[in-house]
């Protein structure tokens, strides 16, 4: 097997990743939102008044990532952050109403954002290239595990 870079599993899964990215934005700039902080409206959207480590969890970020997003979406007013009373070290983020407005309108981009992806490719393979995508992270988060001990 002859190594060719433009036909890397890694290589094509960041440009396919880049360009999901970046059209999403194009489709998101109505709603006032980036692509990257649909994560966490959404993970607010479920359960409003997390707090910056439960969505740095569940977003799958390093903090100061998570902070630079957080800080930018309370700017554009699409969180509020308030203090919590048991730990005043601690806040806890909560979706404003042009979040919940945006919010409401997330599962139309990414229905949108689905097709456009997946184009004409049948709904099986679709599904069957979702599949393979979660055992390429399954492999590579418990390579990161046993690494990391």
């Amino acid at each position: 097997m002859t190594f060719n870079l433009n036909e890397h599993t890694g290589v094509l899964i960041k440009k396919a990743a880049r360009l999901f990215e970046r059209v999403s934005n194009l489709n998101l700039e109505e709603l006032g939102v980036t692509y990257s902080q649909t994560i966490f409206l959404v993970r607010l959207w479920e359960r409003d008044g997390q707090t910056q480590m439960e969505l740095t969890k569940s977003a799958g970020l390093k903090q100061p990532t998570v902070a630079g997003i957080l800080d930018k979406m309370e700017r554009d007013q699409l969180i509020i952050r308030v203090r919590s009373e048991q730990d005043k070290r601690c806040y806890h983020f909560f979706l404003t109403e042009k979040a919940k407005h945006a919010c409401r309108e997330l599962e139309k981009q990414g229905i949108l954002m689905q097709n456009l992806s997946a184009g004409n490719l049948p709904d099986k393979e679709v599904s069957q290239l979702n599949e393979n995508l979660l055992s390429i992270i399954e492999n590579l988060e418990r390579f990161i595990e046993n690494i990391q001990g």
